[in-house]
């Protein structure tokens, strides 16, 4: 089949790291002979980044059980489906080896081939809807030596999806044994797959409807069988040659022979981009999030407001005594968050709110320790699970949540005491958000109307901890409650332990300090306080107030609130296009 080349957006071709270049993608054995375009014929050297995975089973030797894509000399890149054992689990490590620089599955390939077992099986935290690992990393036990039959594939880092209905390349190549009828292919061939829009997937199989999977191929057919499980989808930059997806899945008959009449699954990178990274440790894909001081407002400067018109829209407590938010109510909720790289676990830092399609507010105390937010992931409602539904009707479903990667940080740097009075940052993000029905921005107080009104009650919602004694945990699901204003000579009576220079002039706003109140706790900073109020001739939710912290343990008493109203010159002088 013809080996496609696609004109994309240029990515790093060889990477630089501390003065090192990195290698990858670039193919060193060009065929002297020509390749028939029609049965997918390929060359021994085409495709040196192609691993096939063996593995042992019960009572028999190892034997072939899917492909993979060698992205470093040390990682193997597949889906986690298809080294499952027979029951399902994951197997030993001792039961894997993989087979590197292999042309024909019958051959030993012995001046070209590598052989190496595996030390480790790495898997994200994020699964499909039914529970599948989508994508899987095999460590190996010693690192591949290149040579022109074994070279790392570079990995696509863009998203590659417009406005997540169409792809920005139509069309992949992948390679394996498992493209005939009844699996045995012996010789290494490829395929050409169209890339569908992503409606036609959903309208085909419900599968598809989860984080990251998409589909290629046909709905009247694929060559693609149940052994090429773990193959790459590759795209070629120019002359470099990209790893963009992984095959999850292709669809079985009765008789466990391929079907005909189906799309394949496929998994896009993008959306694991950061697990990679961080498992990998490669050069090219390893980005230092900067911290900055922000521009102080020039009140001589004419500064252009880019948030949006359209915001606040809204339905009509980890949060102490909190009760559970119901779905698609509070769209702009976001949950900083990084990645937790020995244990490939997802760590919730903070909250924080969507301002605009580039922009998270938060609290600077959330961006100002060892532990900096890598992602932003927005449209979540119940923490661990991919696909959130209405408890009442499990046909009313949200969309999966996004992770969205930082760019970069910025801090109000007049902020004397970090815990209280300009407790601020803004999370500028790597993409343009895409708005959807669960993922919408929270309206700031942009008029001068907005910024002198004082409310005697306010909304809060969060995933922090609800237990005000010392039992304290985080909540799965979001959280929201009403909670009263309180006076500001209350609350420094509550925190003079707490605020080294009790200022009650500055930006702080007070809650409740009874202690049968609601009130924030740890895991709720940096998240929003606002209302329903009267915007441009309609209601929208407006946030008033960022959570800055509440008292050890979520106990009883006044939790503290950034006042964004004294903010907002400030949040618009540090906003970019």
């Amino acid at each position: 089949m013809i080996i496609l080349v696609l004109l994309v957006p240029i990515l790093v071709l060889s990477a630089i790291h501390r003065g090192e270049s990195y290698e990858c993608g670039v193919r060193k054995v060009n065929s002297s002979q020509e390749i028939s375009s029609e049965n997918g014929a390929t060359y021994p050297g085409q495709w040196p980044w192609h691993a096939a995975i063996y593995q042992r089973r019960p009572r028999s030797t190892f034997v072939f059980v899917c492909g993979g894509t060698l992205v470093s000399a040390k990682f193997v890149l597949t889906a986690g489906l298809c080294i499952l054992d027979e029951y399902g689990n994951l197997p030993d490590i001792q039961n894997l080896f993989i087979r590197l620089g292999v042309f024909n599955l019958n051959a030993p390939s012995l001046n070209t081939g590598q052989h190496r077992w595996v030390s480790r099986i790495h898997q994200p935290y994020r699964k499909h809807a039914d529970g599948r690992f989508l994508v899987t990393l095999l460590e190996l036990s010693s690192r591949a030596v290149f040579t022109d039959y074994v070279q790392p594939a570079c990995i696509y880092q863009l998203e590659g999806i417009d406005n997540r209905m169409t792809f920005t390349w139509p069309f992949g190549t992948t390679v394996g044994w498992g493209q005939t009828w009844d699996d045995r292919e012996a010789v290494l061939k490829s395929s050409t797959l169209r890339i569908p829009l992503l409606l036609d997937c959903f309208d085909h199989d419900r599968v598809f409807r989860g984080n990251s999977l998409f589909c290629a191929g046909s709905a009247n057919g694929t060559d693609l069988c149940q052994k090429d499980s773990g193959n790459g989808l590759y795209v070629e930059l120019r002359g470099v040659w990209h790893v963009a997806a992984v095959v999850s899945f292709t669809p079985q008959s009765t008789n466990n022979h391929c079907r005909t009449d189906s799309f394949v699954g496929l998994t896009i990178l993008y959306d694991s981009m950061m697990w990679i990274s961080s498992v990998t440790k490669l050069p090219y894909l390893i980005e230092e999030i900067i911290v900055k001081d922000g521009r102080e407002f020039d009140p001589t400067k004419s500064y252009r407001n880019l948030l949006p018109r359209h915001c606040g829209s809204f339905l009509q407590n980890r949060i102490t005594n909190g009760k559970t938010a119901p779905l698609f109510a509070y769209p702009w909720m976001a949950f900083l968050a990084n990645r937790l790289k020995d244990v490939d676990k997802v760590k919730f830092i903070c909250a924080g709110s969507l301002i605009n399609k580039r922009y998270v507010l938060t609290a600077r105390r959330c961006t100002s320790f060892n532990d900096l937010p890598e992602f932003v992931r927005l449209g979540d409602h119940t923490i661990g699970q991919d696909v959130d539904c209405n408890e009442n009707d499990e046909s009313d479903c949200a969309p999966p949540f996004r992770d969205y990667y930082v760019k970069f940080i910025v801090h109000n740097k007049d902020d004397s005491n970090i815990c209280y009075r300009n407790n601020i940052a803004l999370i500028r993000l790597k993409t343009d958000v895409i708005y959807e029905e669960h993922i919408q921005p929270i309206c700031l107080p942009v008029t001068p109307e907005l910024r002198r009104q004082k409310l005697d009650q306010y909304v809060i919602t969060g995933w922090g901890g609800y237990n005000y004694l010392f039992a304290f945990h985080k909540s799965r699901t979001l959280q929201v409650a009403t909670i009263g204003a309180a006076s500001v000579a209350e609350c420094d009576r509550n925190y003079v332990n707490y605020l080294s220079v009790p200022d009650p002039a500055t930006g702080r706003r007070w809650s409740d300090p009874s202690p049968s109140a609601v009130h924030t706790c740890v895991g709720d900073d940096g998240g929003p306080l606002g209302y329903p109020v009267a915007l441009r001739g309609t209601v929208r939710f407006v946030q008033f107030g960022v959570i800055a912290y509440g008292l050890p343990g979520c106990s009883g008493g006044p939790s503290v609130y950034v006042n964004v109203s004294r903010q907002m010159d400030w949040i618009v002088a540090n906003m970019e296009e």
